[in-house]
């Protein structure tokens, strides 16, 4: 991985034709996602709400939304944003209660290690400040066996010259949560991040993770 760009805007985005928020969804309503982190995450704030599997590109879903098979669906505000499709979002998920996937809305750039020219070509697109929250997030995952299809949400941003790192781990029903956040140097990003995976372990995250396994 031998570049991170400079990341976009984190979080998921609450798009709706007819509803401005998340909270605003009448009971019952139907809403789309095929992420068990987003699942978790609605049925954590609105256990009434009926949560329907949604796949396809974001053209797809789009439609989908518009020919009424759901309310609402979740997507990733930075999609829409390179897409030019900003206006479709009718709220972007607080960071203060609902966190993104580890890594969003930073694109990461692969290479081959053996080919040197390539390599000092893409590195410098590497973005300093990016790399170093995605690897805290990626090591904090890493920690509870993480994957694209897990319930665990991460965050990292720099705040006051210190690393702000948040994690969180949630049933698909919602009723188990956990969450917890370390701030310190970013010296050592996968320490904090492997540090704040143990923490999770430690409150219990393995009772929520196994049995999706």
């Amino acid at each position: 991985l031998v570049a991170m760009c400079r990341r976009h805007n984190p979080t998921d985005a609450f798009v709706s034709s007819n509803y401005t928020s998340l909270s605003s969804l009448p009971f019952g309503a139907c809403i789309g996602t095929s992420s068990v982190r987003r699942q978790g995450q609605i049925l954590s704030h609105r256990p009434d709400l009926s949560v329907k599997g949604l796949r396809g590109n974001v053209q797809t879903r789009l439609t989908k939304l518009k020919e009424k098979h759901y309310d609402a669906i979740v997507l990733a505000s930075a999609g829409l944003y390179r897409l030019g499709l900003e206006h479709e979002i009718a709220e972007k998920m607080s960071l203060d209660f609902w966190l993104p996937a580890v890594g969003q809305g930073v694109i990461g750039i692969e290479c081959r290690q053996d080919n040197n020219e390539l390599w000092s070509m893409m590195v410098e697109l590497n973005d300093k400040n990016s790399e170093t929250c995605v690897r805290a997030e990626r090591a904090m995952s890493g920690a509870l066996g993480g994957g694209c299809q897990m319930p665990i949400a991460g965050y990292a941003c720099f705040e006051q010259d210190q690393l702000f790192l948040r994690g969180c781990v949630v049933s698909l029903d919602g009723q188990k949560k956990l969450r917890k956040e370390i701030r310190g140097s970013a010296d050592i990003p996968v320490h904090k991040g492997e540090r704040l995976g143990n923490q999770l372990f430690d409150a219990g995250a393995l009772s929520i993770i196994n049995p999706i396994h």
